[in-house]
């Protein structure tokens, strides 16, 4: 299964990516936490991923399920996509 966490920096062209490349490209599995084209489908939201961040990066133990595993496809790359946490407001808060 492969994993990508795109942290764009905002104003770099990460909202072309979650509009007109991660959601239509059919090896693609886009999770989120953003959806332009359909805001109903957004797998992941911002508060799960920090959780999911908190859980497998940052070894903290939290009330995160492991069910969030059965959103992530093991034919197709899973593309999460945040600018969140490359802005300087996130960096500011984290310390």
């Amino acid at each position: 299964m492969k994993i990508v966490f795109h942290l764009g920096y905002p104003r770099t062209g990460s909202t072309f990516l979650q509009t007109h490349i991660f959601p239509k490209h059919k090896e693609i599995n886009f999770l989120g936490p953003k959806n332009y084209l359909n805001w109903h489908d957004v797998k992941i939201n911002q508060t799960t991923l920090d959780k999911f961040r908190d859980f497998y990066l940052l070894n903290k133990q939290n009330d995160f399920k492991n069910d969030i595993i059965k959103l992530f496809d093991k034919e197709k790359i899973n593309i999460i996509s945040s600018e969140r946490y490359l802005t300087y407001e996130k960096g500011r808060t984290n310390r």
